[in-house]
């Protein structure tokens, strides 16, 4: 979790990168600057459900809420062993996704992805943003 502590520091760097785009725009970021833009990326490229702002320090995460965050990662877990187990790519997953939002209440999945996607959806709702998706869908960094 994010600390005041650990936002004051991430403004400052923030506020270093204003400075040195402003005095000289042409030079290499500062190494602190670079370092710190770069972690915070990955933090955000890694995570499917933090903001930039949120993934460079910027911004307190919030309190901790465990329950969702368990209710994420099991949509996500149950998402992707699903799409890895019969290769859906990320296009047919959203295709699959709207189609359940359009199914009538009551009316049973037919195809193998509607039921992956409903089992998924039992713990937290579907994203229909495609990068959102094809986040979950990739495998978690080693």
């Amino acid at each position: 979790m994010t600390t005041d502590t650990d936002t004051d520091t991430a403004r400052q760097h923030l506020f270093a990168l204003f400075r040195h785009l402003l005095a000289a725009p042409s030079e290499p970021l500062p190494a602190p600057v670079r370092d710190w833009l770069l972690a915070g990326q990955k933090v955000y490229l890694d995570s499917a459900t933090l903001t930039l702002d949120q993934a460079l320090g910027l911004r307190a995460r919030g309190r901790p809420h465990p329950a969702r965050d368990w209710r994420l990662a099991q949509r996500d877990k149950t998402l992707r062993e699903q799409a890895q187990r019969h290769g859906f790519t990320t296009a047919e997953v959203r295709a699959a996704v709207r189609r359940r939002r359009r199914r009538v209440p009551g009316r049973a999945a037919q195809t193998p992805l509607d039921c992956a996607v409903d089992a998924a959806a039992t713990f937290a709702p579907l994203p229909e943003s495609t990068d959102q998706l094809a986040r979950i869908l990739r495998p978690p960094a080693a």
